[in-house]
């Protein structure tokens, strides 16, 4: 029997909730499945393995980055968290159809809400202030309600 489990019971985990215990990277060696207080205990490494084998997150919980080597044993956030660049709600691209980047025309394959701390203005409607980070561009020059809009409307044609 699986046994669902949400977050990282690594000692001294900082951001537990976004991966399982065997997701956890170990900053001394770079080995996954435990910590650096672990790193140099092979015994509290095998105890790890064992008590945790049967962990999995929720199907829901999952990483749906585009290209995640480890989906099932991490969250979409645990990448923003290790600095890799990728948005936290990154989404699969086939939602996004052809849509693309209205300054430099590439194909959209995710986006990001973000909060800038400048005002800002839309790209599109000149009114909202921009609020959506496009990838795999990483540019930000549209609000949340003119995303939406030509998303649906690039999924409607």
């Amino acid at each position: 029997m699986k046994e669902k489990m949400t977050r990282c019971v690594v000692r001294g985990c900082e951001d537990p909730e976004t991966h399982l215990t065997r997701g956890h990277l170990c900053e001394r060696c770079n080995g996954r499945g435990h910590g650096v207080m672990e790193c140099d205990d092979n015994l509290a490494q095998r105890r790890l393995r064992r008590t945790t084998r049967h962990h999995h997150l929720l199907p829901h919980m999952r990483c749906t980055r585009i290209g995640c080597r480890h989906p099932t044993a991490h969250t979409d956030m645990w990448h923003a968290h290790r600095r890799y660049g990728a948005p936290p709600d990154i989404q699969r691209s086939s939602m996004y159809g052809a849509m693309t980047c209205p300054l430099c025309k590439r194909e959209i394959v995710g986006h990001d809400t973000i909060f800038l701390p400048s005002d800002v203005q839309c790209v599109v409607c000149m009114h909202h202030n921009v609020n959506v980070l496009m990838t795999p561009c990483k540019h930000a020059c549209m609000c949340d309600t003119c995303f939406k809009r030509m998303r649906s409307r690039v999924i409607a044609a």
